[in-house]
Parts: C-alpha cells; structure tokens; sequence
C-alpha cells in the first residue's frame, strides 16, 4: 500500500509558515515497513527437535483498517523421490509450528494451518513434495517470531535445505490472481546422508528454480495485495544451533522495537 499523506489546501499552504523540519508522512503498510529473516542464533534445539525461527516484522506502528487478516507462508523440503519412491527427510510427518509475540497480540494470531503441497517440485533431476506451513495474522502485530520444529532422521542430519519465507500483505485495490513467486534452491547433502539418500560416494548438491502461483500458497479465496519474500538457507544439524532446557520467551524486541515503546511502560 502507498503512503496516506495529509493534505492541505492551497489557501493554508500559502498561510503556513516555513517549516525546519520534513513533514513526517504516516505509513500504512508499505513494503519497505516489512523485514523477514531467519535467525539461526533465535533458533535452538528441544527435547530432540530443531526449533527453526523465521521473523517478521515492521517498522513502527502498522495497523490500518480491519480488513482480511494477513499471511505468512514458510515452505521446506520434505520428501525426495528417489528411484519412483519416495522419502521422507525427517522423522515427523509434518512439522511442529508455534508462533511466538507478546501476550497482547496472541489473539490477533490465527491457528497455523499445516500441509503437504499437492504438487510435486522438480530440483535438478528429482521430484520434491514440500511442507507448508500457512499463519493468519492481523497486519497490527509489529512482529514476532514463527518456529518451525523438524526432527531429522539420524542418517540425514547435516543436510543444508533452502526454504521461502513469504508474508502476504491483504489490502483493497491489488489483484494477485496471477502472481507467481519463484526462488533458487540449493540442496546440499553431505558425504553420509548423499551415501544413505542416493547410494553414492561423496557428497551431493542438488540446485535448480521452484515457482508457486499465489493460490499455491495461500488457497483458492484471498484478497488482493502484495506480498514479500526471502529465501533461506537452513542448516539441519542439532550441532547447528543451541540447546534449550525449556522453549524461550516471547521476543523481548522485534527489530528496533520493543513492548515498551509500544505500549507504554507498564512498570
């Protein structure tokens, strides 16, 4: 969405004294507000499973109307299909998926709708199924952290894994029917898992372009807007990332933003 900027006539205009300093403009969701990352020092490893953290968040305050909620989107490979069978990269059959914010932001944070993408994507010479994980979300939250829990199977730890972080922001005024999102993937496979995955020597790297049309993504019903996009290299290794007795807090700070400077200082 573009900037709403307040307006003045060009009576008052003339009348208004000289100004020092630059109008600020008010922003309503524009996508330079926007930052998406995955944070491997946020990530960390619990009870066996690899929590991966994807953030999100805004510049400032962000909420504008109540309108359609938002969207994030976070797709990882799951299955490679080797030889007309298939395999699944990870010991649970979907991933497990909390979405981290502060307390008074948690109802504005839909039940994450988890599922296996219905068509297969080719990279190199093979077929990959890959799960998806879809997050409403009211565009006032300022943030917060999605973390994805994998637990790979032994043999395959230490593979390197490229996954697509989206965010889709809903507005009155865009149609996205034909949007479609594409990203580089790079698959790496070291010496032990390539040696149990494909029965070769040696390590392997897989790398290739996978597109998705946006109803891929979020579904066959969805309002217009934009959306935003990374792409991120994940290692899945237990080695990769700290261990955790306990799952970590709500983000104390989003970007450069904390509760306080939000909400007030409530001490």
């Amino acid at each position: 969405m573009g900037l709403l900027m307040v307006g003045v006539t060009a009576g008052s205009a003339m009348a208004a004294p000289i100004q020092k300093e630059p109008i600020q403009p008010q922003y309503f969701g524009d996508k330079d507000q926007l930052h998406l990352e995955f944070d491997p020092d946020s990530s960390y490893v619990y009870r066996g499973t690899i929590y991966l953290a994807y953030w999100w968040h805004w510049d400032g305050l962000t909420e504008i109307f109540d309108g359609s909620k938002d969207y994030i989107v976070i797709e990882i490979p799951w299955e490679i299909k080797i030889n007309g069978e298939w395999k699944r990269l990870f010991e649970n059959d979907v991933p497990y998926v909390y979405v981290s914010v502060w307390d008074e932001y948690k109802s504005s944070v839909g039940t994450p709708i988890i599922s296996m993408d219905l068509n297969p994507k080719l990279i190199g010479d093979y077929e990959f199924t890959f799960a998806k994980i879809k997050i409403p979300v009211d565009d006032d939250v300022p943030g917060g952290i999605v973390y994805v829990g994998v637990h790979p199977k032994q043999e395959y730890q230490g593979m390197e894994l490229t996954t697509l972080e989206l965010y889709y922001h809903t507005w009155d005024g865009s149609d996205a029917v034909g949007l479609t999102v594409s990203i580089g993937m790079s698959l790496f496979f070291p010496t032990e898992t390539a040696e149990a995955l494909f029965g070769t020597t040696g390590s392997k790297v897989i790398s290739g372009t996978v597109s998705w049309g946006i109803s891929e993504l979020l579904g066959s019903h969805f309002s217009g807007g934009w959306e935003k996009h990374i792409k991120a290299q994940v290692e899945i290794s237990y080695d990769a990332y700290p261990e955790r007795s306990y799952p970590p807090p709500n983000p104390p700070c989003i970007g450069e933003i904390c509760p306080t400077s939000i909400l007030g200082d409530k001490e």
